[in-house]
């Protein structure tokens, strides 16, 4: 019996020591529940077309690097066709850093979405802390591309983040 209760206080000490030397380390991460929340954000300014609310997601530092972004805005809105039946999350992965000069945190999503005329696949990076350049709080990288397209329009993660929205592999036809 006092072995048991020795090795409990010995882990609840270990557990205790081992999440009290940095304030931002969670035990529960909520990380799918934000990712879905700005999914639902992105379909709901998509069937109002409303290029504000979709500018509005995306961090001040993105728009200012970003040429053209309400054209990019447009393009998706034109990409982008039908009613959505139903989306789902098909992967996320999250990374952060935490030193001297500050911190930031960013969530990788990506989720399958089907319309009533097409399916889709969303990539997006989203920027939930970032001291270092506040400037980039908020969405970071949109890329939405036909399902059928996933071969060569998804690659690397790093490769696709790119700041601003991205559609490619669009025809002409389509825009």
């Amino acid at each position: 019996m006092k072995g048991i209760f020795a090795f409990l206080v010995a882990l609840a000490m270990m557990l205790t020591s081992c999440t009290s030397w940095r304030k931002d380390m969670r035990l529960y991460s909520n990380d799918t529940e934000v990712s879905d929340r700005r999914m639902q954000e992105i379909l709901e300014a998509l069937k109002s077309e409303d290029i504000g609310t979709l500018k509005d997601m995306f961090g001040k530092g993105v728009l200012d690097e970003t040429e053209n972004f309400e054209d990019s805005c447009q393009t998706l809105l034109s990409f982008f066709q039908g009613e959505v039946k139903k989306w789902e999350r098909i992967r996320y992965s999250s990374t952060g850093h935490s030193g001297k000069d500050g911190n930031w945190y960013k969530i990788y999503s990506w989720y399958r979405v089907e319309t009533d005329k097409e399916k889709y696949l969303f990539f997006m990076v989203d920027y939930t802390k970032n001291t270092v350049e506040p400037q980039f709080i908020g969405l970071y990288t949109l890329r939405v591309i036909h399902e059928e397209d996933e071969d060569t329009q998804f690659t690397y993660m790093e490769d696709m983040e790119l700041p601003g929205i991205c559609c490619p592999g669009i025809k002409n036809e389509e825009i």
